[in-house]
């Protein structure tokens, strides 16, 4: 944990070599005095007390144009300040922001400057929106909410993230705390006088605020409703023919050597399975068996004979191309390949894959069959496996043929030169958030934190329910207390230092 004692300093504005302004933040307690030590000259109403200040201001911060100093022999550098003294800043603290020119190396050397003096440090990954958490300025939702707020792509994602900011989790949550709370004084005072004919609570009383209480949680749960805030992580199924990279995509998608790979086809008899976070979704790839009945109908390959012309129908099709003749294979080749069928069809995010050099010779009638079937699919894509094989023209001058709604759904990649691994990775999380966000304003990562925590304070406040209306008020107070710890962890009424270091460490210096 960083010591709150310590004032920070850190670049809040967008990095650009040609900004017209830049933001330097400050907070801790020689945010206002550090400034002096550079230069800027204060109006004559700092001469009041911070209390004082505050009085006059409020919230709002004290704002006024001087300049400062980067070191002799260095001209006077324009700039506007704004301050908040004492407690009602962004992170309950002294706080200040340098408002210059936003070239990126000129606001890198203010920060080098202001931590010269020895008064300062540079701020850490998050710190600043800790410090509000730990002020008791946000809870832990609205904290993720900012990141949601940074990381948002798309409309529909900023405005969950802002209406989380603005509290739209955070109260009802705060307001269910308090009712529980209210709810347990009444349960634990009837426990003090227990001897004597005093009801603080009656059954009738205490039976509908848990069914209230239970009702919160089930509407908050079902503002996460997706399939992305399933038990289940989502499923992304890597499926197509033998021997063509899937177990090498699969490799550099997780980053390290977790599946075979031989220039053989049949490699891979069983699916494999394994954890994957993407743009800070979880989800779960998935290798298969290569399936014979996915080959290009005119390439000729080694491990099965090419299928007829008249084999191929839109009809048949659905994604799984007319099997070449299976009877000369062996039990172990079919069980496999109808495992990976079964994985497909079990895929939340389909993605077909090809070998680049036999996919760019595919028939016009295929890519018309393939189109029909895959745009209809917003969760499938086609990806393209070794492409440091075939030239980049002879792959742009392909894609370029292709009608622009299917070429959209593929993804070129090289598990051995690395390329196009990156812009998948991007296009499968940008999936994975949009399928977790849908129809919800959560954002994504608070839903993956405060699922377990909802589903286990629900279910304990349905096990008082039950106990209501018996004798035996212990049992009902102990659930109404589980329920109470677990509304604590996700507004971070309890929190452990390793629970704020995996939501700030994500966050990008300066905020």
């Amino acid at each position: 944990m960083f010591p709150l004692e310590d004032t920070i300093t850190a670049i809040a504005s967008a990095h650009s070599l040609n900004g017209l302004r830049g933001i330097v933040r400050l907070s801790g307690p020689n945010s206002l005095a550090v400034l002096e030590r550079i230069g800027i000259s204060f109006p004559d109403f700092y001469a009041n007390t911070a209390s004082e200040l505050q009085e006059q201001r409020g919230n709002q911060p004290f704002l006024f144009d001087s300049e400062f100093s980067l070191g002799e022999g260095v001209s006077a550098i324009p700039a506007r300040i704004l301050c908040w003294p004492g407690s009602r800043s962004y992170t309950g603290q002294n706080a200040a922001e340098i408002h210059t020119l936003g070239v990126l190396p000129f606001l890198e050397k203010l920060t080098e400057v202001l931590c010269r003096t020895g008064m300062v440090r540079l701020a850490q990954p998050g710190e600043f929106t800790l410090r509000a958490f730990l002020s008791g300025r946000l809870d832990l939702t609205q904290a993720e909410a900012v990141l949601g707020t940074i990381d948002a792509q798309d409309p529909k994602r900023l405005e969950a993230a802002l209406h989380q900011l603005a509290g739209g989790l955070a109260l009802p949550l705060q307001n269910l705390r308090d009712d529980l709370f209210d709810l347990l004084g009444h349960l634990e005072a009837g426990f003090d006088f227990a001897d004597e004919d005093i009801e603080f609570i009656s059954a009738q009383e205490l039976t509908l605020r848990l069914e209230n209480a239970s009702s919160v949680i089930r509407g908050i749960l079902d503002k996460m409703r997706s399939r992305g805030s399933s038990e289940t992580l989502p499923r992304l199924v890597l499926y197509g023919p033998p021997n063509i990279g899937k177990s090498a995509l699969f490799n550099a998608l997780l980053g390290k050597e977790a599946a075979l790979v031989f220039d053989h086809p049949g490699t891979t008899r069983d699916y494999l399975a394994a954890p994957l976070e993407l743009n800070g979704n979880s989800c779960l790839l998935v290798d298969t068996a290569g399936d014979f009945s996915q080959l290009p109908l005119n390439i000729e390959r080694k491990a099965a004979p090419a299928l007829p012309d008249d084999s191929f129908s839109g009809d048949s099709l659905n994604l799984d191309f007319q099997s070449a003749d299976s009877s000369s294979a062996d039990f172990l080749n079919e069980t496999s390949q109808q495992l990976a069928r079964s994985q497909k069809e079990l895929a939340d995010f389909p993605l077909f894959c090809f070998d680049t050099r036999e996919f760019i010779q595919i028939r016009p009638e295929i890519v018309k069959v393939l189109q029909e079937r895959l745009i209809s699919d917003s969760d499938s894509l086609i990806l393209l496996t070794r492409s440091d094989l075939v030239s980049s023209e002879l792959i742009e001058t392909f894609i370029s043929s292709l009608p622009t709604a299917f070429s959209r759904k593929i993804q070129i990649t090289s598990s051995f030169t690395g390329r196009g691994l990156s812009a998948l990775r991007n296009v499968l999380g940008q999936l994975l958030s949009e399928r977790a966000g849908d129809e919800s304003d959560v954002v994504s990562s608070t839903q993956t934190r405060c699922r377990e925590s909802l589903l286990l304070a629900l279910e304990s406040l349905e096990r008082a329910q039950f106990f209501s209306g018996t004798e035996f008020q212990e049992l009902i107070a102990a659930e109404v207390r589980v329920a109470l710890d677990q509304i604590g962890l996700m507004v971070g009424a309890i929190y452990t230092e390793d629970l704020l270091d995996s939501i700030f460490s994500r966050f990008c210096v300066g905020k």
